[in-house]
């Protein structure tokens, strides 16, 4: 107990992912916890380092830089066995109070991240004033260990796992919340970033229904997305899931061996995490790389598309959704090897190969490398310009990865010619809170 909240850190939701139990689907607890220590941080799922050698950093302010250096940085304090969730509360809340929950979870480019990266205890006290809040945040399998894609794990089920982990911290929330004061029937999903992107992904789960295997009952009520909602991905069972999957089996040790899935399952954690940080880093002097995702599989109703497409269901709930000005600042303004348009074509289509490339090379021609454009907007043009094309290649991402499909999927609901059929309120924001910061301006993250 800290001030006006009370913290319950740690608390398992599922058996330990570890042994055979690594890379298949979360398994609900199979054992009573009994009386259990909920007073420290718990353990990150594992953690893949994000960053590359960025020389152009030195270059920058250390306020600015600092929160990139971070994405180089890991914690010892990291492992498999990691399936918990963090539950904060008002100090003295009763078992019959029966108070609004947010279901929190992370962004970090299903990567990187965890529940210890936010406190939302300023949260929780605001909220007092309005009858209290609890706020659950859900740790998740992340990178390999977490978004492996493949045809083998696709044959055992195994897909998609980190959004397996969420969906079953759901269910925990469900049939746990009440004896901590909250209400079951009153759960809003919110995350930011890849939390984000798994926000909008549990509208499309099992064909757009977010009712509880075991109780037939709502999920969630609500949703809130900041910086995320759909992003393009091949199948799981497509060519670049394949020869991922490919790669995390030879670099481990594993080609050779009859089964590949099941010695990744039998080879030390060791060898798994370092094998999977020599995969391409999210940010480096050329360009930035997104390795692992939710992707369509086809061949359970779990997760079948990653975007809302004509025949695709979808929860109609009420929904916020939001993106800052500045997106992509954060991730393209180091990219300093990017400085020319066609490198700038390239890197795009790399990272969303179902886009044909002229599709790229006509959207480019509307944007103008005028310093006095470009991400980030509304700042000092000649500060802002930290290599040739770097504010051209900061709003080009910014409009492809986040501000389109945002305002695609808001146009797809909510438009003059709404293509699904949608009841609830819709709400939309562009978050503008550090308008005016050097080299990044409203960044990605900077609403947290």
């Amino acid at each position: 107990t800290s001030n006006k909240v009370e913290n319950f850190f740690g608390v398992p939701y599922a058996d330990p992912p570890v042994g055979d139990l690594r890379l298949r689907q979360p398994r609900p607890l199979s054992k009573p916890l009994g009386t259990f220590d909920a007073t420290s941080s718990p353990r990150l799922c594992t953690q893949k380092i994000m960053a590359g050698d960025l020389p152009i950093l030195d270059t920058w302010p250390e306020s600015i830089s600092g929160s990139l250096r971070a994405y180089n940085s890991t914690s010892n304090n990291q492992g498999e066995d990691c399936l918990t969730v963090n539950i904060q509360r008002p100090v003295d809340t009763k078992p019959d109070a029966k108070l609004p929950v947010i279901f929190w979870i992370f962004g970090g480019v299903f990567e990187q991240g965890s529940t210890n990266s936010s406190d939302w205890s300023t949260m929780v006290i605001k909220s007092i004033e309005q009858g209290g809040v609890i706020i659950v945040a859900v740790n998740y399998r992340l990178n390999t260990f977490g978004f492996l894609g493949g045809e083998e794990l696709q044959a055992e089920g195994a897909t998609n796992l980190g959004l397996r982990d969420q969906r079953l911290g759901l269910e925990w929330v469900h049939d746990n919340i009440a004896a901590f004061g909250g209400d079951p029937d009153k759960v809003t999903l919110w995350g930011q970033s890849a939390g984000s992107i798994s926000t909008y992904s549990h509208l499309l789960i099992n064909n757009g229904d977010n009712r509880s295997d075991r109780t037939g009952k709502p999920l969630f009520r609500a949703a809130i997305m900041d910086s995320g909602t759909s992003f393009d991905a091949e199948p799981v069972n497509g060519t670049t899931a394949q020869a991922q999957y490919d790669y995390i089996v030879s670099a481990v040790g594993c080609a050779s061996s009859y089964s590949t899935l099941d010695c990744l399952r039998a080879a030390p954690w060791q060898k798994t995490y370092d094998a999977t940080n020599t995969l391409p880093k999210l940010l480096s002097q050329d360009g930035f790389s997104i390795d692992y995702l939710p992707r369509p599989d086809l061949s359970s109703p779990f997760f079948t598309s990653a975007k809302l497409t004509p025949g695709v269901n979808i929860v109609d709930v009420p929904i916020i959704v939001a993106h800052q000005e500045d997106e992509a600042t954060i991730f393209l303004q180091p990219t300093s090897s990017v400085n020319t348009t066609a490198k700038l074509i390239e890197m795009v289509h790399k990272q969303f190969p179902t886009t044909p490339t002229s599709i790229f090379e006509t959207l480019v021609s509307y944007y103008t490398n005028n310093t006095s454009y470009g991400a980030p907007f509304r700042t000092n043009a000649t500060q802002d310009v930290t290599y040739p094309h770097s504010k051209i290649n900061s709003a080009v991402v910014s409009d492809v990865a986040f501000i389109f499909q945002a305002r695609s999927f808001l146009d797809t609901i909510a438009g003059p010619h709404p293509s699904v059929n949608w009841s609830s309120p819709v709400y939309a924001l562009q978050g503008s809170y550090f308008y005016g910061t050097p080299i990044v301006g409203s960044f990605h993250g900077s609403d947290l």
